[in-house]
């Protein structure tokens, strides 16, 4: 029998045999660890997760080992519960244990309420503490409330089902332990009431209120509110009961009032904030005939935002705040994302020309934000002295029809003033983001320390979704410089720099986002997870964590994005098409019609299946988005030579070029197919090529599409000249020349020759100018050296020589780009029909593993090589639907395979049987 671990009301374990665990019950972090495993499983917990939340004090080594040490104690006292998973993840095996939130959960995912709420005994690890360790405190609140919150809902939906059962004492059982969850929540005591007089308990209602406003003035020194009191008082002298709408899932704060007034020392804010009303009051007048005079209510602003005077309830040492809190909390929220807070100054005065009484309602709050223009408004309550504020904090859009989207909670001492205020900013911010392109800003704005680093992540997400990279990476930088475990920071960092070419960034961050994950709702942690496998080249493990995640978010479009990138990058090393990736592209724009990566994605599709029409509308799209951005380059070219579009020719050539721009000519050149006029274009971009690198590497390009065109002699020519330049670039590409499958029998004898000459005459100390192949990456290419040569020998038919090479290599690593080599060479040289079939089984495999592995694309081994033999040995099998299969998997995403487009064409058609 599996261990039984207790964490909801009571902290007990107990083994099969029912024995108390006393051992390891005395070791609160040993405790801690084993909870944290339990709550996050079925996942498994990386261990620098674990490092930082439990011993974030002590530097790696001493961690780690009190870490292993806390494993060791576990499995000693408790058994062989804990499962890893290679040397960076720990989790527990769930057939062993029995955990009471597991079984909450189950509950609650099945329907079964009344048992939800009998198990649910009370807060996760209640009165639990550890020293020295914040982030797991942190971490325990936020269970805690979540926990909390799904057990009232599970409870009140228990209630429901027994008052539709005319079951009067189970639907106040169910009422009462509720409100025994949420024991300060005025919204839950009055729904509790309601209920109970509704179904003729009145009694029993007035009862639940006397003991409630005895429970709040013992604890809390406050009396229930008044709206409260009046349906006390309703029911009580009338048979009319106001109904109250049922409660949302997360509990709503109590609303109380103070009735004490306590002396305290004047706090260091008090001067400040009531400088700031004296101001206020000197510039009343001013603004009186603006806001007397505005007979018009001003257009509706996305981003304008008007906090409302607070409602100060309690000591009088706290009026200050009725004013300056909300002075403070819109200058915190200006600049967040879109919104922007209109001057306090105003928003009181127009208050106060019709105010009544102390509050503002709903109502009247957005009748004067219509006046302001104001699309979304802030109201807010405080309770207690000095010593014990509580801010109880709602955020509305009008534009949602005045409906409350946010709500936040804090409490401390007024020396805490501005972490409490800095809290509630990023709950409301993460209520401005409610569709699905926002999703992810409300998970940043959840999940974050610091208001200073959510305001500079929101400017990388704005820089991100119009394609400015290099904006985004300083701005996701600095919001990692406010808070260094924002998870959400590094994984848009590692995407920005993906896309802007920033390779040494992407897997370090996108591996310190999956370390602080621990903060994210479950299926995010499943993006950051694969799109950290993604990075890897673990497209199988990728595309499966996404699939997985879409299944339950069919909306979620970062999700659908990141598997139409899984599917366009990894797809061609498993022998399927890019053209796969388009439905998901179209499915993000389908969600969100301005997602600029996936238009740009689109338009490279489109360009590929030659879609004329599609691709006019998208790259003209993506120009509108992107007009001086890094992909603003290879929009032109796809237009120019796509489209004919002479206007795009002359805006690209106009611009001046360097090294980044050969990025845009290899891509437009494989995706469009028009070799011919990037040839045109391309030999305009030479002659003004300054410099030795960017004129190689333009040579080199050149010297590819020549072989495209299949002019055997021209890509010759260009091989000559780039060899004055890079003698080891241009002999590498001259025996690439030479392999080329449809270069014609006579030229082969004499490019291999010639070949031979060039190598027996070139030495490995004369290197050249570097090479570049796009996004300022240079290509080296002395590791292809020896495997090119074995090439040349099977194009002289030199068989032997390539099986020597091939047994010479069998042990070398999988994270080069040998293996593809041998790969290609191994079913170059497969005779007889069973050598065959092994290389196909072979390839299969390999394209299993390959599918999980990252390996860069390089101009000196191009993937095409490999999708053409193996193609050819699948059609010799009788497989001519897999053959075609590999031969739609290029073009690639920057794969250089432009010197094979004709030959792929032809081999295409022949399977299709129509014309190339």
């Amino acid at each position: 029998m599996p261990i039984r671990f207790r964490t909801l009301g009571q902290i007990d374990l107990h083994s099969a045999d029912g024995r108390e665990l006393d051992g390891l019950l005395a070791q609160p972090k040993r405790v801690a660890v084993l909870a944290y495993l339990a709550a996050n499983s079925p996942r498994l917990s990386r261990r620098d997760t674990l490092l930082a939340m439990f011993w974030p004090e002590s530097d790696a080594e001493h961690a780690r080992s009190s870490l292993r040490k806390a494993l060791h104690f576990i499995r000693q006292e408790v058994g062989d519960v804990i499962v890893t998973r290679g040397t960076d993840e720990v989790g527990l095996r769930t057939e062993d244990v029995e955990v009471d939130i597991w079984e909450l959960d189950a509950h609650i995912a099945e329907g079964r309420n009344g048992e939800a709420m009998q198990l649910y005994a009370g807060d996760f690890l209640p009165g639990f503490f550890i020293r020295g360790a914040p982030e797991f405190e942190r971490w325990l609140e936020v269970e805690r409330e979540k926990l909390r919150a799904r057990a009232a809902g599970a409870i009140w939906l228990h209630a429901e089902e027994r008052v539709s059962a005319g079951d009067l004492d189970g639907t106040r059982a169910a009422a009462l332990r509720a409100l025994e969850v949420s024991p300060h929540d005025e919204v839950a005591l009055r729904r509790v009431i309601s209920m109970l007089a509704q179904h003729g308990d009145r009694a029993g209602a007035i009862s639940v209120y006397q003991a409630f406003a005895a429970r709040v003035e013992a604890d809390l020194q406050v009396t229930p509110a008044p709206e409260t009191r009046a349906l006390a008082e309703s029911i009580s002298t009338t048979n009319t009961i106001t109904s109250v709408a049922p409660i949302e899932p997360r509990m709503p704060a109590p609303s109380l009032v103070a009735h004490t007034d306590r002396p305290s020392e004047r706090p260091k804010w008090r001067g400040v904030f009531v400088a700031l009303a004296a101001g206020i009051a000197v510039v009343v007048s001013a603004l009186a005939y603006y806001v007397n005079t505005t007979s018009a209510a001003p257009d509706l602003n996305e981003g304008r935002l008007a906090v409302f005077p607070f409602l100060v309830r309690g000591s009088s040492d706290t009026r200050y705040l009725q004013d300056g809190l909300p002075i403070l909390l819109g200058t915190r929220l200006d600049g967040a994302g879109s919104l922007r807070s209109i001057d306090s100054r105003v928003t009181f005065l127009d208050v106060r020309r019709e105010r009544s009484g102390d509050s503002i309602t709903p109502a009247r709050a957005s009748e004067t934000a219509a006046r302001l223009g104001a699309r979304y408004f802030v109201l807010g309550t405080v309770v207690g002295s000095p010593s014990a504020l509580h801010l109880d904090v709602e955020l509305y859009d009008r534009r949602q029809g005045g409906a409350r989207v946010a709500r936040s909670e804090a409490s401390g001492s007024e020396a805490d003033l501005m972490r409490l205020v800095d809290r509630v900013a990023t709950d409301l911010v993460a209520g401005t983001f409610r569709d699905n392109r926002s999703a992810t800003s409300q998970t940043a704005a959840l999940t974050s320390t610091s208001l200073a680093a959510l305001k500079a992540w929101l400017r990388g997400e704005s820089a991100l979704a119009s394609g400015r990279y290099l904006p985004a990476i300083e701005a996701f930088r600095e919001a990692i410089g406010f808070d260094s475990t924002f998870a959400m920071a590094h994984y848009r960092l590692a995407l920005a720099a993906n896309w802007a070419g920033e390779m040494s960034l992407v897997v370090p961050e996108s591996q310190r986002a999956l370390d602080f994950s621990g903060r994210l709702k479950p299926y995010e942690r499943t993006i950051v997870e694969a799109y950290w496998h993604g990075r890897r080249g673990h497209y199988a493990v990728a595309e499966s964590l996404y699939r997985s995640v879409l299944v339950e978010h069919p909306t979620a479009v970062e999700s659908w994005y990141d598997l139409a990138e899984i599917l366009y990058h990894g797809n061609p090393q498993k022998g399927r098409p890019i053209a796969e990736a388009r439905g998901a592209f179209e499915q993000v724009l389908r969600l969100d019609p301005g997602h600029f990566a996936a238009v740009v994605h689109l338009a490279r599709l489109a360009a590929a299946r030659r879609d004329l029409p599609a691709l006019d509308s998208l790259t003209s799209k993506a120009l509108k988005g992107d007009p001086d951005g890094p992909h603003r380059a290879e929009l032109l070219l796809l237009r120019s030579v796509s489209l004919a579009d002479s206007a795009a020719t002359g805006s690209y050539l106009h611009e001046p070029h360097t090294i980044a721009d050969l990025d845009a000519l290899w891509r437009s050149a494989e995706y469009s197919g028009q070799v011919d006029r990037i040839i045109e274009v391309a030999e305009q971009v030479l002659r003004g090529a300054s410099g030795d690198e960017m004129r190689s590497s333009m040579q080199l390009l050149l010297a590819h599409l020549e072989m495209g065109r299949e002019n055997f002699a021209g890509a010759e020519r260009r091989v000559d000249s780039l060899a004055k330049l890079s003698p080891q670039t241009a002999l590498l590409t001259r025996m690439l020349l030479a392999t080329h499958p449809a270069l014609p029998v006579a030229e082969r004898s004499a490019i291999v020759a010639s070949t031979r000459r060039a190598f027996a005459a070139t030495t490995s100390s004369r290197r050249g100018a570097r090479v570049f192949v796009g996004m300022m990456r240079s290509d080296d290419a002395t590791p292809y050296g020896d495997g090119l040569r074995a090439a040349l020998a099977l194009a002289s038919g030199d068989t032997a020589h390539v099986r020597q090479w091939l047994a010479a290599t069998a042990d070398v690593a999988p994270t080069s780009s040998i293996p593809l080599m041998r790969q290609w060479l191994a079913m170059s040289v497969a005779g007889d029909s069973a050598s065959r079939a092994q290389q196909l089984r072979d390839m299969e495999r390999f394209d299993l593993d390959i599918a999980n592995r990252y390996i860069s694309p390089t101009p000196f081994l191009p993937r095409a090589l490999n999708h053409l033999v193996a193609a050819r040995l699948l059609e010799g099998a009788g497989r001519p639907q897999d053959a075609l299969a590999h031969l739609n998997a290029v073009p690639e995403d920057l794969g250089f395979n432009v010197a094979y487009m004709r030959e792929l064409e032809r081999r295409r058609a022949a399977l299709r049987g129509t014309k190339p």
